[in-house]
């Protein structure tokens, strides 16, 4: 309907587009209701797309680098734009669709649709000679309605480098599909930050893509996954993403580390949901350097599904470490105390680790000492003196730390 290409500089603000439509889906002839193609510096600002309908495979806004014009595709501006769009109901549709071009940045648009496959769809492909470098910001806008996957970005292009900031946006579906959706080994660094994600399938779906930041997101009411990481064959393992500070509320599983999945840091996220399978579940396929520590479980399920672990500490509502002190009085004859529960996650003795400090005279006199998991009650531990300490009431005083350990 709008079209500029190409052109050098490309500039398309103030349209609006009232009741598009098309009955049927045709590969060969798509239709663009905003398109602008080619262009050293495009802008898309300000236009409105009003009871857009069955557009199957449909895209409403596009800007893309046209390789044959071979004119740069160093910039574009995707700012302010209103789409209301009616049930796409299949086929390939896009309302926001950006490819190839060095620096991209669509901010502040909102799209409001009965289902469209894709909100926003970021991507370069080898196909349009797109530049080494590619830089995407996706910044504060508003989706809401049915999506298959509200912001989708992907490169097939070895060393493209594709740097995307996906932050401050509000993605609300409609109980099925998929909030961010990342996909490609070929990515440099993601940073998804401080997003709203609510009422998907899936919040975020990371695959196959090393080097994130999945920070300040607050995730609610997903039917599956909250942060699903899918890293398949190994030779695509997801690898270093750092998952932290997130909150996670109604969920079946709150991270999952699908497959293959190598040094991930889940690091200061609060789990809140009460019903579901785990707040975090890792695959036995896991490589290896999995960090989760300083959560805070008090409010979910306090279950997890672990391997791979590096570290595991300091987690509220999973005590994975605790500590204090025993008074015994000695007899003279006795050298093994009851110290009571350690209050830790596990029971395994082999995965605990009980370390104990003599502390009154009598104690240290009798000492060294080693703590040790109760073997008749795995839940309790015990400290055993190298001899008895003297009698006495209350004369032999400890401190005890115990800890799990992979």
């Amino acid at each position: 309907m709008f079209s500029i290409a190409p052109a050098q500089y490309g500039m398309m603000v103030g349209n609006t587009a009232v009741n598009s439509c098309r009955p049927s889906y045709d590969t060969a002839n798509w239709i663009d209701v905003f398109h602008m193609e080619g262009g050293m510096y495009q802008i898309m600002a300000f236009n409105t797309a009003i009871g857009v309908q069955d557009l199957e495979g449909a895209r409403i806004f596009k800007i893309e680098y046209w390789a044959s014009a071979d004119l740069g595709g160093e910039f574009c501006l995707v700012l302010g734009n209103i789409a209301k769009i009616g049930t796409l109901s299949s086929g390939n549709g896009q309302a926001m669709f950006i490819r190839a071009l060095q620096k991209s940045v669509v901010a502040y648009n909102i799209i409001d649709a009965g289902y469209i496959e894709y909100g926003i769809r970021a991507d370069t492909y080898s196909g349009y000679e797109p530049v080494s470098t590619t830089k995407c910001n996706i910044i504060g806008n508003v989706l809401k309605g049915g999506f298959g996957k509200a912001i989708w970005v992907y490169s097939d292009v070895p060393g493209s480098n594709f740097y995307d900031k996906i932050q401050d946006n509000i993605l609300i579906g409609n109980d099925s599909g998929i909030g961010i959706y990342i996909a490609s080994n070929k990515l440099g660094e993601m940073k998804i930050k401080d997003n709203l994600i609510m009422n998907f399938t899936h919040g975020i779906y990371y695959k196959n893509s090393n080097n994130a930041i999945i920070e300040g997101n607050d995730i609610y009411n997903v039917g599956e996954y909250c942060v699903f990481l899918n890293g398949d064959p190994e030779s695509n393992a997801v690898r270093r993403v750092r998952i932290i500070n997130n909150t996670f509320d109604t969920y079946n599983i709150g991270v999952r580390l699908y497959n293959y999945a190598e040094n991930i840091i889940i690091k200061g996220n609060e789990f809140r949901t009460t019903s579901g399978i785990d707040d975090i579940q890792i695959d036995s396929t896991a490589i290896g350097g999995i960090v989760i520590e300083e959560n805070d479980f008090r409010n979910g399920l306090k279950s997890l599904t672990l391997h791979g672990i590096e570290r595991l500490r300091r987690n509220l509502g999973y005590t994975t470490e605790n500590s204090g002190t025993a008074t015994f009085s000695g007899d003279g004859t006795t050298t093994d105390f009851e110290i009571g529960a350690h209050g830790l996650v596990m029971t395994d003795p082999s995965k605990i680790a009980v370390k104990v400090t003599p502390v009154s005279s009598d104690a240290i006199a009798a000492s060294p000492c080693v703590g040790y998991v109760d073997p008749a009650d795995n839940t309790k531990i015990r400290v055993k003196f190298s001899s008895a300490p003297a009698s006495g009431s209350e004369n032999v005083k400890i401190v005890w730390y115990a800890e799990v350990i992979s």
